[in-house]
């Protein structure tokens, strides 16, 4: 009898240790051991090197940070992909749809406002795309960086994202033409519908390097003094899963530059420059 009652007590014990243990995990950790799933939000559309493929089998960049975070929880990660805009995938996040967004985005002064961002794993100069035409007929003697500095023509983006918001920053006097689709962007600069596209250098850098006959009627410029930082985005009560996100950022990712994007794209893309 003694022996069944010492078995019973260590099981109490071990029983009560348990329940004390999970009650001590910070909520945001405690909800997502719950449900033994870490939702990761990305955007519907592909974005290589960063995220592309399906949501059951998606790979790239922002798919690894996912997966490392998940294994220290040690739960299953889950790929949300039905966000039509980057802004959407900020706001799955707000409205508790989704655990953390990794999604290649931008550190924006109104996103910080509403969420937290986790270190920046990527740091990109921002970049223009100039339509030469445009440019030759607007110097007026000027050197490209004056007119940069004073632009005055249209300027094309992606509706709904970062550069919405660094245009209206960086560029007061210029002429807002957002558009649904980076293609469509890229196609207006190219006809001089528009004179200038805008988005980071990485992608500026891919349409020179995936058509470089772009550069007959388009000219590439880096803003050196304008850097975007791509970063993670958590609940703004989710502090714990903040420090993890971290953590996985600083351990694996600190050294992502414009060089090991593009050899990822290249990878990804079946070794097509």
């Amino acid at each position: 009898m003694r022996r069944i009652m010492a078995s019973l007590l260590v099981l109490v014990a071990a029983l009560l240790s348990n329940h004390a243990g999970a009650q001590l995990l910070p909520p945001d950790i405690a909800e997502i051991k719950k449900t033994g799933q870490l939702v990761v939000a990305m955007t519907s559309f592909d974005n290589l090197p960063f995220y592309g493929g399906g949501a059951d089998n998606p790979v790239g960049l922002d798919v690894e940070i996912g997966k490392k975070v998940a294994a220290i929880l040690g739960v299953k990660p889950v790929f949300r992909r039905d966000a039509a805009t980057f802004q959407d995938v900020v706001e799955q996040v707000r409205r508790g749809e989704a655990h953390v967004a990794i999604s290649k985005l931008s550190i924006t002064p109104p996103r910080l406002a509403t969420v937290k961002f986790s270190d920046p794993y990527v740091k990109l100069h921002q970049g223009l795309l100039i339509n030469r035409l445009w440019l030759s007929q607007n110097d007026h003697g000027r050197d490209v960086a004056d007119i940069v500095r004073n632009l005055d023509g249209s300027i094309g983006f992606i509706r709904n994202t970062a550069y919405e918001t660094f245009a209206k920053i960086n560029f007061p006097h210029a002429h807002l033409e957002p558009r649904d689709s980076w293609d469509q962007v890229v196609s207006d600069v190219n006809t001089g519908h528009v004179a200038v596209a805008y988005r980071d250098e990485f992608e500026i850098k891919k349409i020179t390097l995936e058509h470089p006959e772009s550069s007959i009627t388009t000219k590439a410029v880096t803003l050196t003094d304008s850097t975007d930082y791509i970063a993670a985005v958590v609940d703004w009560r989710s502090d714990q899963l903040l420090q993890i996100v971290n953590f996985v950022i600083r351990n694996d990712f600190a050294n992502i530059d414009v060089p090991k994007l593009i050899d990822m794209q290249r990878q990804m893309s079946g070794g097509k420059k």
